[in-house]
């Protein structure tokens, strides 16, 4: 398992946990086969951006707070189109 990722798995843990959702439920919309969230949650499957923000579309939070709470330092480059910012980001496109 990532050492880096384990906060922000922790905290999807909590956040299911807290949200009563049945393991069914929450493999359904992340798309993981049965087992799945289990795996994930453990560290044996990689955490992907997309169950990141299909988790946060089923408890009805924004992305970024999962990234705040679980990884700060990954949160503050997260900018609130949910788009990882960048040292050219606010720039006008080269033409």
């Amino acid at each position: 398992m990532s050492r880096e990722q384990k906060p922000l798995r922790e905290v999807l843990k909590r956040a299911v946990a807290a949200a009563r959702l049945s393991r069914p439920t929450i493999e359904q919309a992340l798309e993981l086969p049965r087992g799945g969230w289990d795996e994930l949650v453990d560290g044996h499957r990689i955490l992907r951006a997309r169950h990141l923000v299909s988790l946060a579309r089923l408890l009805s939070v924004p992305a970024e707070d999962f990234l705040a709470a679980g990884l700060p330092e990954v949160s503050q480059l997260w900018d609130s189109s949910g788009s990882c910012g960048s040292p050219r980001a606010g720039r006008p496109a080269r033409e």
